[in-house]
């Protein structure tokens, strides 16, 4: 990884972020959820060459194939426990405080979310079907 820091957040925070979510995903593994890492930079379009700056990194949380969630940290854990932001896609982030808290609200989406799913090859009925 590029040491020191970029323009955004500095290099040891991010390091304690993908930290705190590399943990959050060994407690979500056993629950059949699968975790994917996602590292962000904003890259500056305009004018002359800018440098990179380091975004937050963030948790995608996939369920049955889909995306259910995607978790941020939101306190940066340096003696604590870390505070996380999760939100289900196409809504806003809701606040847990520790990796239990999140762990129950990530498995909480995920079982709404299959019980509000279609079988494969079927469509959702109608509320006027019977």
């Amino acid at each position: 990884m590029i040491a020191g820091s970029l323009f955004g957040m500095p290099e040891r925070q991010v390091d304690r972020h993908r930290g705190a979510l590399g943990g959050l995903a060994k407690q979500l593994e056993p629950l059949g959820l699968r975790c994917r890492p996602v590292e962000r930079l904003r890259l500056g379009m305009e004018g002359w060459y800018r440098k990179p700056e380091v975004l937050p990194p963030e948790l995608d949380v996939y369920g049955g194939g889909r995306l259910i969630a995607t978790v941020t940290v939101a306190g940066a854990p340096r003696d604590g426990e870390a505070s996380f932001l999760v939100r289900e896609p196409g809504a806003l982030p809701v606040g847990a405080r520790g990796a239990d808290a999140v762990a129950s609200a990530v498995r909480d989406i995920a079982t709404a979310r299959t019980e509000a799913a279609p079988e494969p090859g079927r469509s959702r009925p109608r509320e006027s079907d019977p």
